[in-house]
C-alpha cells in the first residue's frame, strides 16, 4: 500500500462532470484521502472572493494569492487607507476568505452520495480543516494519520440548523480500518485515486471577476454569506486531550474502547 504522496492521475482540465461535495444539513461519514501530491499535503487552501452574478451567489478565486492584481483587495485597501473607522470596517468585507480542498470518499449523506460515487473533492471552511488536523497530529490521543488507506480512520461529520445558526459536530469513528476492505465489502471496483486539487478552481477571467465586483448587490466579499461554526462534541466520558482551536472550542473527542 503506498506510504507518503498518493500520486494522482487524472485529467482534471478535460473533466466534464463536477467533482465538488458540500456538507448538507444532518450526518456524513467520509474517509479523507492521502496527501495528492509529493508536497506531502492532503489539501489545498484556496482564498476566495464572493458576491451575486444575476442575483445568484458565487465565489471565484483571489488572483492575488496567486501573485496578481485583484480588484476586491484593491479596493479593500483604498478604502483601509482613508483610516477612518467605518472605511476600515468596510475594507475587511473585501477580504478573501479562506476554504479547504480535500479528497474523499463518501461513505452516506444527506445527498445519498455512498462509495460508488468515487472519489470527490469535499470543500470545507477553516474550522472543519483545523479539527481534521488535529486530529491527524494526536497520534498521544489515540488518533493520528488519519489519511491512511489502509489502516486510518473515518469522519462523521453533522450538520445542523441554518444561516447564522449553522453548527458542525465532527468526529472520528474510533476503529482504523482499510478503506480497500469497505470497497471489497460492497463489491464496488472505483477509481480512488485522488484529484489534482492544484488544478481545480483555477483562476477566472479578468472579466468574469469584474464582473462578480460590479453586480454584487450587497458588500462584496463573503459578509452576505451565513456565517457557520464548529461544535465540540466529546465521545465517552473523558475530556479530550488534544488542543482547542478557534474561539469556538473546537476539540477532538478520543477513541472509545
Amino acid at each position: 500500500m503506498p506510504k507518503g504522496f498518493f500520486p494522482t492521475n487524472r485529467d482534471e482540465l478535460n473533466r466534464t462532470e463536477s467533482v465538488f461535495f458540500y456538507l448538507k444539513e444532518g450526518t456524513t461519514q467520509l474517509r479523507v484521502l492521502p496527501p495528492y501530491s509529493e508536497r506531502g499535503s492532503w489539501f489545498r487552501e484556496v482564498r476566495e472572493h464572493g458576491g451575486r452574478i444575476n442575483g445568484e451567489f458565487t465565489t471565484m478565486t483571489c488572483p492575488k494569492s496567486q501573485g496578481k492584481s485583484c480588484v476586491f483587495c484593491e479596493e479593500g485597501q483604498r478604502l483601509y487607507s482613508l483610516g477612518d473607522e467605518d472605511n476600515i470596517a468596510k475594507a475587511k468585507t473585501f477580504r478573501p476568505k479562506q476554504a479547504f480542498l480535500f479528497n474523499v470518499m463518501v461513505y452516506s449523506s444527506p445527498q445519498n452520495m455512498d462509495l460508488t460515487k468515487g472519489v470527490l473533492v469535499l470543500k470545507s471552511g477553516v474550522k472543519v480543516k483545523r479539527l481534521l488536523m488535529d486530529m491527524d497530529q494526536d497520534a498521544a490521543g489515540g488518533w493520528g494519520d488519519i489519511t491512511s488507506i489502509d489502516n486510518g480512520f473515518d469522519i462523521r461529520i453533522t450538520r445542523k440548523g441554518k444561516d447564522l445558526n449553522t453548527e458542525y459536530y465532527v468526529k472520528g469513528v474510533p476503529t482504523r480500518n482499510n478503506l480497500l476492505d469497505a470497497l471489497k465489502k460492497n463489491n464496488l471496483s472505483v477509481d480512488f485515486s485522488p484529484h489534482n486539487l492544484d488544478k481545480l478552481l483555477e483562476l477566472r477571467p479578468l472579466a468574469e471577476l469584474k464582473q462578480l465586483f460590479d453586480e454584487s448587490q450587497s458588500a462584496p466579499g463573503f459578509d452576505n454569506v451565513p456565517s457557520t461554526k464548529v461544535v465540540e462534541e466529546v465521545v465517552g466520558n473523558e475530556i479530550p486531550s488534544s488542543p482547542v482551536v478557534s474561539d469556538n472550542l473546537i476539540k477532538v473527542a478520543p477513541p472509545t474502547e
